[in-house]
């Protein structure tokens, strides 16, 4: 039985209700292709053109890729795909349940990814976001992200994307107790 706060059916709205309160205890843990169907689930209520099986298997099927995930009482509810080919970390798809933005996963995720990506010796990180994507380019960039330049028609409608790194200098993972990112560096210095 699906949490009283996943959609029931096509026709569910996608975003824009409520948030809800977090019942339970988020389990973080890697994502595989037994998840294939949840993941294509949650794809398709968070992104506007989102990706088909075939690309999450063919991810999954990488060496480099680092896919994870935070599942609530067994569901999963947020995800990120990656590559990690040391010392750069690339950020592919970010995507939390739609009635659960604004509860903080998507900051726990992008902790996730530092500290997971570090610990394979990633210093550098860097994604692509939609130019629209206001909500995401917030978050990235109150984790230290900061713009670097735009790429033109990146996604399938003609959509532009704003390209955005982070530089950790090398000052290691966050403690693995963390549910954050950390903050930027400059933030650490003064």
């Amino acid at each position: 039985m699906k949490p009283d706060f996943w959609p029931a059916g096509p026709d569910a709205p996608r975003r824009g209700a409520a948030p809800l309160e977090l019942k339970g205890a988020l389990e973080p843990r890697g994502a595989t292709e037994d998840d294939l169907d949840e993941m294509v689930r949650l794809e398709r209520l968070c992104h506007e053109e989102p990706w088909t099986p075939d690309n999450f298997l063919g991810e999954l099927g990488r060496e480099v890729t680092l896919a994870r995930g935070l599942w609530l009482a067994g569901d999963l509810v947020g995800l990120y795909v990656s590559w990690v080919v040391a010392p750069e970390c690339h950020l592919l798809n970010l995507m939390v349940h739609p009635r659960l933005w604004g509860l903080g996963l998507g900051r726990r995720l992008m902790g996730d990814l530092e500290r997971e990506s570090a610990a394979r010796g990633a210093v550098r990180f860097l994604l692509e976001v939609r130019l629209g994507n206001v909500r995401a380019q917030n978050l990235y960039a109150s984790l230290g992200y900061e713009v670097v330049g735009f790429r033109s028609n990146y996604y399938d409608d003609g959509s532009p994307a704003v390209l955005m790194t982070l530089e950790t200098g090398g000052r290691g993972p966050a403690p693995a107790g963390a549910d954050e990112a950390r903050p930027p560096a400059a933030a650490e210095e003064s």
